[in-house]
């Protein structure tokens, strides 16, 4: 049993590399077997050719790029804040390696959560107005026969 333990231990990096190895291969053929209509995916409305492949390729490079680099960004600082924990031998030399970590990846990952939160209230602000401009628009139909004086004003200026 101890000589199980002592392999794992001399060898964990290639375990670890092997293993990821693999889940990237497994994740690269489904995405192939899907992009090509292969296996399971054969009912998928797909057009076959290997130019219309290539073309959703990019189209989804393109698309979730920024989803996977900010994925990378974030697994790294982690990676990078988990390695600062368990280097060094004595505090001190823990603190500094946090603080250097923090620093050189603190304001990155402050920006990437800046921009998916900022996204996300961009898109409440268009739904919300998207909502008023719909309002305006049932007022404008329900009033449509009358004079459409200074009280729709008012009314418009409440929702806003």
């Amino acid at each position: 049993m101890d000589s199980i333990i002592q392999y794992f231990n001399v060898n964990a990096l290639g375990i670890i590399l092997f293993l990821f190895s693999i889940l990237v291969g497994l994740f690269v053929t489904s995405r192939l077997f899907k992009l090509f209509g292969l296996g399971r995916f054969k009912n998928l409305e797909t057009n076959g050719s290997f130019g219309y492949a290539v073309g959703v390729l990019f189209n989804k490079i393109i698309v979730e790029f920024r989803h996977l680099l900010a994925l990378v960004i974030i697994l790294l600082f982690a990676g990078a804040l988990a390695y600062a924990m368990i280097s060094g031998d004595t505090f001190s030399d823990k603190m500094d390696a946090l603080q250097a970590v923090t620093s050189a990846l603190g304001g990155l990952i402050g920006s990437i959560i800046g921009y998916y939160f900022g996204e996300s209230a961009g898109r409440k602000k268009e739904d919300k107005k998207q909502v008023i401009e719909g309002r305006e628009e049932e007022q404008g139909a329900n009033n449509a026969g009358g004079a459409g004086g200074a009280g729709d004003i008012e009314e418009v200026g409440d929702i806003l």
